[in-house]
């Protein structure tokens, strides 16, 4: 049993070093939120999910991220939102940032607390309303996993914004995250969504964030 308990120790302690950050993240401008986000992570990355791009995806978030509707986040309390709603082993055994951060901005937005899927029946659905259970689709941002930004040259904002048509049966209220979209793709997404909502989302709330 010490022996076992040593090993665990161990691995807590290589686990910690590994999470440091190189500086890089602006979010971390204050040297307790690095410790701060890295217990967070160790304690995300003992549960299962690829702690590596969690890692790397979180060294990308950046302040201009933890702002929607008009509202400012705390940073830390962000990015550690951003983390806790980052949790999709349910579905596929991971954990998606991108997902987690797009979450925040909602909860920041509307003053909302959403949780992730707990069940295998719950499976596939992005989001639920803590609160009523209401589920909810997310569209967005067009960012890879890791957060790096997709170039404007390579995004198709018009699929982008046809896909939010594309949910599951019984889901009806449906977020779009703008975040990082140029003005110009904005407009065409809005514009999209009001000309195909009765053709295609009969029904359905879109809620833009941004």
């Amino acid at each position: 049993m010490r022996k076992m308990i040593g090993h665990l120790l161990l691995i807590t302690s290589l686990l910690l070093s590994s999470f440091a950050y190189s500086g890089s993240n602006d979010l971390c401008i204050d040297g307790s939120v690095p410790e701060v986000l890295n217990e967070l992570m160790v304690a995300t990355l003992a549960v299962g999910g690829n702690g590596e791009l969690l890692k790397l995806a979180v060294s990308k978030t950046t302040k201009d991220m933890a702002t929607a509707g008009g509202k400012v986040a705390d940073d830390v309390d962000f990015t550690k939102r951003s983390i806790k709603l980052s949790d999709n082993r349910i579905e596929d055994g991971s954990h998606n940032f991108r997902e987690g951060v797009a979450g925040a901005r909602i909860e920041l937005q509307d003053g909302i607390t959403l949780r992730r899927a707990k069940t295998k029946e719950e499976e596939g659905i992005d989001f639920f309303d803590a609160s009523t259970g209401e589920p909810i689709s997310l569209k967005g941002p067009l960012f890879k996993n890791d957060m790096s930004p997709i170039p404007e040259a390579g995004r198709n904002v018009t699929a982008f914004a046809e896909s939010a048509f594309k949910i599951n049966t019984g889901v009806d209220k449906v977020y779009i995250d703008l975040f990082g979209l140029s003005a110009d793709e904005i407009v065409l997404v809005k514009q999209y969504i009001a000309d195909n909502l009765s053709a295609k989302g009969a029904g359905k709330t879109f809620l833009f964030v941004e």
